[in-house]
């Protein structure tokens, strides 16, 4: 089994890109399925958001003001981290975020976000980083075509530091 290796990526970002990697890659998500279920219409939602440099800043920026919140405040962390359970549809962990952790969701809003946003947002940029970074490596032979949309592997490429830097910030510690 071949081990791929990212360049310069932190912790935090790790922890950001490995749990909705396992979960939303893979051919799935590489090519979405037009089906009913909440899981199918998850990966295609994910896999066609369109990243942007701005969506990114604000994503950044809420992520590191929502780890300074939640770091104050053991009980919150402990509810924010509880409503991102893998396997929960986006819509579960939108409701999760809403009712459990109020706080967060206002600081979400307060960056010109709605909470689902976010975790869209969240899963897009660390998924296609991930396939960016194979690509990068040179790791990325088993990635089926048409993984990226275009526009983010080229976003990523072009700002792949910039980005890597922020990125950091939506993860939690």
């Amino acid at each position: 089994m071949r081990t791929l290796h990212m360049p310069r990526l932190s912790v935090a970002l790790l922890t950001l890109l490995v749990v909705p990697c396992v979960v939303f890659t893979g051919a799935a998500r590489a090519q979405p399925s037009q089906g009913a279920e909440a899981g199918d219409h998850d990966k295609t939602e994910i896999h066609n958001f369109r990243l942007s440099m701005d969506l990114i800043q604000r994503a950044a920026a809420t992520g590191s003001e929502v780890n300074r919140l939640i770091d104050g405040n053991p009980d919150l962390k402990k509810r924010w981290k509880a409503s991102f359970f893998p396997e929960s549809p986006i819509a579960q962990q939108v409701q999760n975020v809403e009712l459990k952790c109020p706080e967060a969701a206002s600081v979400v809003r307060s960056h010109g976000l709605t909470v689902r946003q976010f975790i869209v947002l969240r899963l897009a940029l660390a998924t296609d980083m991930y396939f960016v970074a194979a690509k990068k490596e040179g790791d990325d032979k088993d990635i089926p075509r048409g993984a990226v949309l275009p526009e983010n592997e080229s976003l990523i490429e072009q700002n792949w530091d910039r980005i890597h830097e922020m990125a950091a910030d939506l993860g939690e510690e």
